[in-house]
């Protein structure tokens, strides 16, 4: 398999530009240790890095634990961390593939031992094993066929895969936490099985494995310090619920052997990196302003507004906005009876003011896309496409051509629905206590009931939110998405085989777009398969399964006193472990 390296050349000569501009003379730097106080909304439900995917976890997670590969916040490139080098790769046929790995021989547990092949192993029965419930990474797993270690080399081991698949690589090395077996299976349960029993088995039946399950899979591996052991350069020394979770920094971490490698993932300079726990922004932002905190993302777009235009405040904190591989969107039901039609899906695109949801939501923290795939992706983004404007006119004809009209004078649309009268009334759902959602919900809703169309917003809870998304029980809701550089793999969002159990909560999808996906799975050469992702977009733009809305900028600010942090697109906006205190 060709390597996969995200061209994003435009994005990093931006915030080449922006460094350009700012730089300045640093001043010497502290010799004294410092700490590192980061602002977090909520605890995270855990640190099981195998069972835990939400946000926080996933952002804490690589100063624990590590991978074989991760990407760079600097040029978003498939980097070693557990690795000696990226995969050899090669492939068998038109079939199949094997991808050869070697770990760094400086790698190191806790209790001195090497990181082995052994482990990487492990770490992949424990994933594909039934008995617990690491169900957001088994799927990256499903290509892999068998794992080979080889035993004259206990660094060094072989993943072959089912298919070819241009995910391979990003899959196998970045996706998948390395544990250690000597900590999490001492008995050595695994070792009974090979990989695909493991990921083919449906009812264990093995007392042992299923007590090896209930010990992985409880809250002491997901909560207490001294039940957790991984090869990053923190451990975690405190957590007290709804206040902080404090990562403290090892004594002889094996990285600080290859720190000035200019690999950024062994750089960890903070001695403490402490996680504060404020449920209210507000709150959080009178913090940051105190000192209490160093840093917080994902401000408020208008007070991150406010911020910029302080003079006192810029001399106190850095501000940074760099763009987010993310989306927001207004989802569509296209299996709900109001939205079967393509012409309705489209006319309620072209109802939407998005100047004024630009305006006053997001302050202009945004760029409108058109389709999932970010605008800084400039070999996949297709910019041929025209996005959709608000268009009252062009709306209205199209809800005509689908029968809508206000046939009973009582100022909503109606039309007939499987032999009855039905006015175009639906529910929004969106999740409670976000402000930004809240006001995109009230601004839609008024662009709607101008053309005829009652909206009546929902608010629940997220678990609840969760709940209506995957049963499909819904039929408009506002969804973000937050991503990564690997490169995606469009079936978990828009393929049919992900309706049910899966991500495919709008029911988009038909044999074409299927066959595309297809394609683009299978297709290594990065210019061919960015052909096909082109299609797709404009196959989606056509459909309107989501209203696009934008990708937006994070809003970062950070202590003044602070540098070296790798502003990224890359979630969450910034590597902690690279940050470095100034002297005063």
């Amino acid at each position: 398999m060709l390597k996969i390296r995200i061209n994003l050349i435009a994005l990093i000569a931006l915030w080449a530009t922006m460094y350009l501009n700012g730089c300045k003379k640093y001043p010497k730097l502290t010799n004294t240790p410092h700490k590192l106080s980061i602002w977090e909304i909520d605890d995270p439900p855990g640190l099981n890095p195998l069972l835990t995917f939400d946000a926080t976890s996933t952002e804490i997670r690589p100063l624990l634990f590590q991978s074989l590969l991760n990407f760079s916040y600097d040029d978003y490139s498939l980097i070693p961390v557990l690795a000696r080098s990226r995969p050899v790769i090669e492939t068998l046929g038109d079939t199949a593939m094997v991808l050869h790995y070697k770990i760094r021989p400086e790698a190191r547990w806790d209790n001195g031992r090497h990181v082995t092949a052994r482990d990487v192993l492990f770490s992949y029965k424990a994933i594909a094993s039934p008995v617990i419930a690491a169900d957001y990474l088994k799927p990256y797993l499903q290509m892999v066929d068998r794992i080979e270690i080889d035993h004259s080399d206990s660094l060094s081991l072989r993943i072959y895969t089912r298919e070819i698949h241009m995910r391979a690589e990003a899959s196998t090395g970045f996706e998948i936490p390395i544990l250690p077996e000597y900590f999490y299976d001492p008995g050595h349960v695994l070792r009974a099985y090979s990989f695909r029993e493991l990921y083919d088995m449906q009812h264990p039946g093995d007392q042992a494995l299923i007590k090896w399950g209930e010990r992985f899979s409880s809250p002491e591996f997901a909560r207490l310090g001294d039940s957790m052991s991984g090869s990053g350069a923190y451990r975690l020394q405190r957590w007290d619920q709804g206040e902080r979770i404090v990562l403290e920094k090892k004594e002889n971490w094996w990285g600080g052997e290859i720190r000035d490698t200019g690999n950024m993932y062994f750089e960890a300079h903070p001695e403490k990196i402490i996680y504060q726990i404020i449920n209210d922004q507000t709150a959080a932002l009178t913090a940051l302003k105190g000192g209490q905190i160093d840093v917080m993302r994902s401000v408020k777009a208008r007070d991150f507004k406010s911020l910029l235009e302080n003079p006192g405040y810029r001399e106190r904190l850095k501000l940074f906005t760099p763009p987010m591989l993310a989306f927001s969107a207004l989802g569509i039901n296209m299996k709900s009876p109001l939205f079967e039609d393509r012409s309705t899906r489209q006319a309620i695109a072209f109802l939407i003011d998005y100047d004024r949801l630009m305006k006053d939501v997001m302050y202009g923290f945004a760029e409108r896309c058109i389709g999932p795939v970010y605008p800084s992706l400039k070999k996949y983004y297709n910019d041929s496409i025209t996005p959709y404007r608000l268009n009252p006119d062009k709306a209205r004809k199209l809800l005509q051509m689908s029968g809508w009209a206000d046939h009973d004078g009582d100022g909503w649309l109606d039309r007939t629905l499987n032999g009855e009268k039905t006015d175009f009334e639906f529910d929004f759902i969106t999740n409670k206590g976000q402000e930004e959602r809240e006001k995109v919900a009230l601004i839609v809703q008024e662009n709607l009931r101008k053309a005829g169309i009652r909206m009546n917003i929902v608010s629940l809870e997220w678990g609840l939110v969760l709940e209506h998304l995957f049963n499909h029980d819904f039929d408009m809701m506002y969804i973000s998405m937050v991503g990564d550089p690997a490169p995606e793999d469009y079936s978990q969002l828009w393929s049919r085989a992900s309706r049910n159990g899966g991500y495919n909560f709008v029911n988009f999808g038909n044999a074409y777009s299927d066959s595309l996906i297809a394609k683009i799975n299978r297709t290594l050469d990065e210019d061919e398969r960015a052909g096909y992702i082109r299609e797709l977009q404009v196959l989606i733009h056509r459909e309107v399964p989501y209203v696009f809305l934008w990708t937006p900028e994070n809003r970062i600010a950070i202590r003044h006193s602070f540098r070296n942090m790798h502003i990224s697109a890359y979630r969450p906006g910034f590597w902690p472990g690279g940050f470095i205190l100034e002297a005063d």
